[in-house]
């Protein structure tokens, strides 16, 4: 299918905003400049909610990188490994759109960047860092970063939409990975794209969808008649969950805590 023009098409984008980003990725699309590496990184991750230093914790007295801080060290590693994760990058954008036969292809480039981030962050911080705090994968951030820079080959990775899809598919939808898909590629990332792609297949069958489409009637930030019934009920549905919650945390809150004279809770502090 053709690809939508993300930078002039606000609609297709999901927003003004997504144009900005597009924008900037079609412009400085490559890894070879740090400065620009940083500031790509620092601008997804903060307008997506997902800054790639989130839980980096503090840099150990005997970090390898002692003018650094967690974004200049994370930049300088990832030009690094720039020439590879260039052509990991463009060979996805080659292919066209996700789908089951160059989903691998798509996982292995998403991992790579996932594995190098976190290698990274554990170098910053160096041995004398606490041991007990895990550095974490940046699937959600990951995911997000490498989106605009393959747009039809990624899709986003958010909490959001994960519950949404497992309103849709059911919470243990099973899995049934090709032969050529290894146990090592079987991640996170892949069981997302693995729903995502059914969710296509399900409700989406003759309709021209790209994962910014998908995403976005998930999270319900483009809307219209485009939207499959079960997707808007999927979302209302979490929506109504959420409220539900939030009245169980009030209740139990005003249950620990007296209610002043206006009605609301008092706070006791200790």
């Amino acid at each position: 299918m053709t690809e939508p023009d993300w930078v002039c098409d606000q609609q297709a984008a999901g927003g003004m905003g997504n144009t900005v980003l597009y924008r900037m990725v079609r412009d400085y699309p490559d890894h070879k400049d740090p400065a620009i590496v940083q500031d790509k990184m620092l601008i997804i991750g903060r307008v997506y909610s997902a800054a790639v230093t989130r839980g980096g914790g503090s840099k150990g007295e005997d970090s390898a990188s002692e003018a650094d801080g967690l974004y200049q060290h994370l930049a300088r590693a990832v030009v690094e490994q720039g020439v590879e994760l260039d052509r990991m990058i463009e060979q996805c954008r080659n292919i066209g759109r996700v789908s089951f036969r160059n989903l691998s292809q798509i996982i292995e480039t998403h991992r790579f960047l996932n594995d190098l981030i976190v290698s990274s962050i554990k170098q910053w911080r160096g041995r004398t860092a606490d041991g007990t705090r895990k550095v974490h994968g940046r699937t959600s951030f990951v995911s997000k970063y490498l989106h605009f820079h393959a747009p039809m080959a990624f899709f986003i990775y958010d909490s959001i939409v994960n519950d949404t899809l497992k309103l849709l598919m059911g919470r243990n939808s099973r899995i049934e990975w090709s032969e050529d898909f290894g146990d090592d590629l079987r991640n996170t990332y892949a069981r997302h794209c693995y729903h995502m792609l059914r969710c296509t297949q399900n409700y989406y069958s003759g309709v021209k969808w790209n994962p910014r489409l998908i995403d976005g009637h998930l999270m319900g930030y483009i809307n219209g008649s485009e939207t499959p019934e079960e997707i808007s009920k999927a979302r209302n549905d979490l929506r109504l969950k959420w409220r539900e919650q939030e009245k169980a945390r009030l209740r139990k809150e005003r249950q620990g805590n007296p209610i002043n004279e206006t009605g609301e809770v008092a706070h006791v502090f200790a």
